[in-house]
């Protein structure tokens, strides 16, 4: 197979495929509960320079790229998932440096205006009024001893 075969046979919207090294200085310097701020979001950041807006948790990795308009969605691995669940329980200890790759990750446009657009015919929405505010059902997190609690 020639190369311009391999290279027309991919998405144009593919996320890139990323090799994330975590260090001791990552798991020292993360903020435990913090999902902006955790070893592995500086790990990402790291692994990705131009990655703003980080989000990690045992479900999912996201982060957005200003310079290409994207936001990068991966499924966080299983060796990934059970650092987290360690870590936010504050068992540094039993943590070392590890890696991982994220894969087949999936790209949408970023922003507020990627996902608010104007009508085909060049009007734009009407505001929905009368609608009643949504209520967060959801408890924040809280720390207990240190320990991340909903």
């Amino acid at each position: 197979m020639d190369k311009t075969a391999r290279t027309r046979s991919r998405r144009p919207n593919e996320a890139p495929r990323l090799k994330v090294i975590i260090t001791n200085q990552d798991i020292q310097e993360g903020v435990h509960c913090d999902a902006h701020h955790c070893m592995i979001a500086k790990a990402v950041e790291t692994a990705y320079p131009g990655a703003k807006y980080i989000q990690v948790d045992t479900q999912s990795i996201r982060f957005s790229d200003p310079a290409r308009g994207k936001r990068f969605t991966y499924l966080t691995p299983r060796k990934a998932q059970r650092h987290i669940v360690a870590f936010d329980e504050g068992r540094t200890r039993d943590l070392e440096p590890m890696s991982f790759h994220l894969l087949d990750g999936r790209a949408k446009a970023a922003g507020f205006n990627a996902t608010h657009r104007s009508y085909a015919d060049g009007s734009k929405p009407r505001p929905k009024e009368n609608l009643p505010k949504r209520s967060r059902k959801s408890s924040p997190k809280t720390r207990i001893n240190g320990l991340c609690q909903f």
